[in-house]
């Protein structure tokens, strides 16, 4: 069985805004390029994560961090992520 990893895109500084009370999405920077995306709190959770790690994580480690844990969503939310050029796999 293969693991995959999961990282930042290659070329991408992601950084997320401030928590907004009362709020149901967050936005999130990339610094490098300026893009900027609205993200769930569940995709903040994510994203978050991989970010403190610092390194790639395997969908095992963030399926165990996801927002709720286990969720089924995970995989779905990570390939979305990749399909909008935010994080890749590999």
């Amino acid at each position: 069985m293969t693991c995959i990893s999961v990282r930042p895109a290659d070329g991408r500084f992601l950084v997320l805004s401030p928590v907004w009370p009362g709020e149901d999405a967050s936005v999130l920077f990339d610094r490098n390029s300026g893009d900027y995306w609205v993200i769930t709190p569940p995709a903040r959770a994510l994203v978050q994560h991989l970010v403190d790690a610092a390194r790639p994580l395997s969908m095992a480690e963030l399926q165990k961090h996801a927002t709720p844990p286990d969720s089924p969503n995970t995989s779905l939310m990570i390939e979305e992520l990749s399909a909008l050029g935010i994080l890749a796999m590999g």
